[in-house]
């Protein structure tokens, strides 16, 4: 700012010079309101630092838990042909067919059986596979929780593939019609007019399916087209409808790498729970820019050929061990229960990284939130998918979790 501009006769009286200067002073100081730093007399110098830690033994605790979700429980069933790492199958049993049908207001017996449609629902597969064949095979129809993947072993060979479909390499969501011929249950009166049939895939490489479940509102459907004797003694053609009133896949053992590690996944899904001791300096009165958990493979992930899964983290709303509950989605502090978490391709060594920043904001806006983390597949994989992920836990040598933590600390005045 320029200085105001006094003429000789006014500097001719030492008083009005020593207010000129007053009114100078005043004009300059006023001046460093809106442009700080002009009077550093008034304005000390503030230092803002930013620092980088990481935490190697942060986490004093963890441990890993089986049985949150079963494969019965899955929006989708996975499906892999012989050819896999892993083979899966898939098993639908449908509602009771009927011995007759009712025409008008009689009963009539079923002449003959022309055919049957199923129909499946692709929901996921993988586009770098071509020729995918979806084949549908004769199983009993007393299949129930109890059936293993064994049990079901005479019953998926080609002698008993009923009926199969050639998928196009463009097609990724579709609802697939397989039509099956008239004596595709040969056993329908034994079993009591239950159906059900396995489903199995292949193609130009191991590859893997998804198809819909009754949990997740896209069941398979039987349709069985017959003639019916009619009182004229005419024949007429009907249609009976069954849905799936049971869905669900087997697999084979899983095998679990030796050693105390953290298992995330699989069926029946595992969660890992860790938890934390973050320093109160760092909680308390610091302004977290970032925080990440970072986890340490100790074998390749599993899963199906060509999949890849996401993993995310949950905080909680109270520390009750493997039952705990998440921290509720609705906004505000509770918006980081639902991350978007970090997608990991199967056979993967690679480390994972998760964003744990607004947790960190959450126990320190509530510091009665326990201060642990719950590690899982995405909700709508739990149960659905063959996937797995083996980490190190805080008992393991060189793979232990880590987590690095960016903040400012409290502001630094100059001389302090």
């Amino acid at each position: 700012m320029r200085a105001p501009t006094i003429s000789r006769d006014i500097f001719a009286t030492r008083a009005f010079v020593a207010a000129a200067c007053a009114l100078f002073v005043a004009l300059a100081c006023e001046e460093s309101i809106t442009a700080p730093g002009v009077c550093p007399d008034f304005c000390p110098e503030a230092f803002i630092e930013v620092r980088d830690t990481t935490l190697t033994s942060s986490v004093e605790r963890d441990s890993a838990f089986s049985g949150y979700a079963r494969a019965v429980d899955g929006f989708r069933m996975q499906v892999t042909g012989r050819d896999g790492d892993i083979e899966s199958r898939g098993i639908v049993r449908f509602l009771t067919l009927p011995d007759s049908i009712l025409i008008g207001s009689a009963t009539r017996p079923i002449v003959s059986i022309d055919s049957y449609t199923v129909r499946v629902n692709l929901r996921r597969r993988d586009l770098a596979t071509s020729g995918l064949e979806v084949l549908v095979h004769r199983i009993p129809g007393s299949i129930d929780t109890n059936t293993t993947f064994d049990d079901l072993t005479p019953y998926f060979e080609d002698s008993t593939i009923v009926g199969r479909i050639t998928v196009d390499d463009t097609v990724a969501l579709d609802s697939l019609f397989i039509t099956l011929p008239p004596n595709a249950f040969p056993n329908l009166e034994t079993d009591n007019f239950v159906t059900a049939i396995g489903l199995s895939v292949r193609g130009s490489t191991p590859t893997f399916a998804s198809f819909g479940t009754t949990e997740g509102g896209f069941a398979s459907v039987l349709t069985r087209y017959v003639q019916v004797d009619s009182a004229n003694g005419e024949l007429l053609a009907h249609a009976d409808v069954r849905g799936a009133n049971f869905d669900t896949f087997l697999r084979e053992e899983a095998i679990v790498p030796a050693g105390d590690i953290l298992v995330v996944g699989g069926t029946p899904a595992s969660r890992s729970l860790l938890r934390l001791s973050i320093p109160p300096a760092i909680l308390d009165s610091s302004e977290i820019v970032g925080a990440v958990l970072y986890l340490v493979p100790i074998a390749p992930s599993v899963g199906a050929p060509g999949d890849s899964f996401r993993v995310q983290v949950d905080a909680l709303s109270a520390d009750f061990g493997p039952k705990s509950p998440l921290v509720a989605s609705g906004g505000g502090l509770d918006s980081a229960s639902l991350l978007p978490g970090v997608l990991v391709a199967v056979g993967s060594m690679d480390t994972v990284a998760l964003d744990i920043t607004d947790i960190m904001r959450v126990w320190q806006a509530d510091s009665s939130r326990p201060q642990s983390l719950m590690i899982r597949i995405t909700p709508a994989d739990e149960g659905a998918v063959l996937a797995q992920l083996f980490v190190g836990s805080s008992r393991s040598p060189g793979a232990t979790p880590v987590v690095t933590i960016t903040y400012v600390p409290p502001f630094r005045f100059e001389g302090e």
